[in-house]
Parts: structure tokens; sequence; C-alpha cells
């Protein structure tokens, strides 16, 4: 058996990022589910995959003995962190038994024993040079801004398309684009709506940089991401926003309108297909 002691708040960072990256479904659950608990020169590393994507995170560990990566079920390792305490003083024993195939987290307020994901068809790769990544302020938020309009399946509409000056969500029947300058050559599309969701709390910057067909990312000094680049050419979306709402444009208070789309929602959500109309008048 091995066991070792980590910080709780470094613990549910680490799981909740990841688990918006580990796989839900299809081949890459099959190949590469769960979260990958691993020690990588002394370093307590987590790691996620869906095949696209890579994720790292480095944890600090007072005594980290050699053990064989060990992987847990995301899903159910990213419920029981959610209600952990957050003190900066909290700490979790995690305690994995290669024999039994279980291991066991233990804080202060609970505990919790998990089976062990089976199998070594995990992804490998290493720790990236981070050496050219330029920062982005605010990409994590940014991205997060355009995600929800990227189709669920097909490529390359279900990535986020960078222009460079751009970032473009669209499913061809919803389109969102934020401002956003990110250093490439030239256009790219992505799969980041997970990387969008493990970002959503990041208020910072986040180095970027596009080489050898993917692209990397690293919000901080321990985490990197890096993602597979499309190969299908994006939609025309000048097209599209040439013909949507006939060119109206107006400026609404943002809190006024969430506010209203959430009372309307409230009513529609039952719709299979909720519809939300608008009019617009200058007698307000």
């Amino acid at each position: 058996m091995t066991s070792f002691v980590i910080n709780t708040p470094d613990l549910i960072d680490a799981v909740r990022k990841a688990s918006r990256i580990a796989p839900k479904r299809g081949h890459a659950f099959d190949v590469a589910a769960g979260v990958r608990f691993s020690n990588e020169n002394g370093l307590l590393v987590v790691k996620a995959s869906d095949l696209d994507t890579h994720f790292r995170q480095e944890m600090p560990v007072a005594t980290l003995n050699e053990f064989e990566p060990f992987r847990v079920p995301s899903a159910v390792l990213a419920s029981w962190v959610g209600h952990l305490p957050t003190g900066e003083s909290s700490q979790t024993t995690v305690a994995v038994n290669l024999a039994t195939s279980k291991v066991k987290f233990v804080s202060e307020t609970s505990k919790a024993e998990f089976a062990l994901i089976l199998g070594d068809s995990f992804p490998e790769y290493d720790k990236f040079d981070p050496s050219d990544l330029e920062e982005v302020e605010g990409l994590g938020q940014h991205l997060r801004r355009v995600s929800w309009a990227c189709h669920k399946d097909s490529v390359p509409l279900c990535g986020i398309h960078i222009d460079g000056e751009r970032l473009i969500g669209c499913d061809t029947a919803r389109m969102a684009e934020v401002v956003c300058k990110v250093p490439v050559d030239k256009p790219v599309t992505a799969p980041l709506t997970g990387v969008a969701n493990a970002l959503s709390g990041h208020m910072g910057p986040v180095g970027v940089a596009v080489r050898d067909g993917r692209l990397y990312l690293a919000p901080d000094i321990e985490t990197q991401i890096t993602t597979t680049l499309f190969e299908a050419p994006y939609p025309d979306i000048e097209r599209l926003r040439a013909i949507t709402a006939d060119n109206v444009e107006t400026t609404v208070d943002v809190s006024t309108l969430k506010d209203a789309l959430a009372r309307i929602s409230s009513i529609s959500a039952r719709e299979r297909y909720p519809l939300v109309e608008m009019q617009l008048d200058d007698t307000a």
C-alpha cells in the first residue's frame, strides 16, 4: 500500500479541472476514463485525457514514495471532493492498495473508497516546454462565453474557432463570438469546450502557443493543457453573420437582460426547443 498527504484545496482544484477534461462516453472513455495519479520525478501529477485534449497538473506533496500510476472514476471523485473543506490548512490522505484495486481518500470531515480503473491504455504524454508561450488575458473566461454555441459532435463545429482577433463558437443555428487576441499565425479550430469548463474559474492570463499541429495552454506554472487542431475548414461565419437579426445592434444592461432571460427560461424549461422572442424599440 502507498499513501501520501496532499493539501485539500490543491486536490479539489486539480480534480475539478481534470474531471471536466476526462471523457464521459465512447471510445475515449473505454481507453482513458478517469483521473490519473502518478509520481513523476518526485512530483504528484494529476492527468486526464479525452484523447484529443491532454491535461496535466503538478501538486506539491511533502513526502512521496514511488508508486504505480492509478486511475479513479472522474465523476464520483469530483462529486466527493466538491464537498470537502477548502481551508488552506485542510489536508487529505490518499492511500492506494493495488492488490485490492482500491483507493481511499480521508479528509478531516469525510472519507471515501473507490475502485480503481484497471488497464494501462491511458495515453502517455509528458510536460511540455512553456518557454514560447504568450500570455492571453482572460482566455478562460472568453472560452466560456462562446463554448455554449458549439455543436455537440460535428467536426469542426464542435470546436472553438480562433482567428487571431476573435473566438467563435457556432452550430449553424447559434453563433457566439468575443474579441480576444490570440497569437496564431493562421486561423485554427480546436475542441476546447472541455477546456472552457476546466478554466471557467481562472481569471488571469493563460499562456498560449501553436506548434506541431496542437494548441498548447498553461494557465499557471503547475497546469498544462494541449489539444489537437481540426484539419477540416471552418464554415463561412461572415455569411451567417450577414443574415442574422437583420444586422440590428443594441446595447443593454447585462444584469437586466440575464434576469429577464432567467425568468423566461423558467417558463419554457420543459420545451424541447424553447424560443425567446425579443422586440426592440426606442420608447424605453
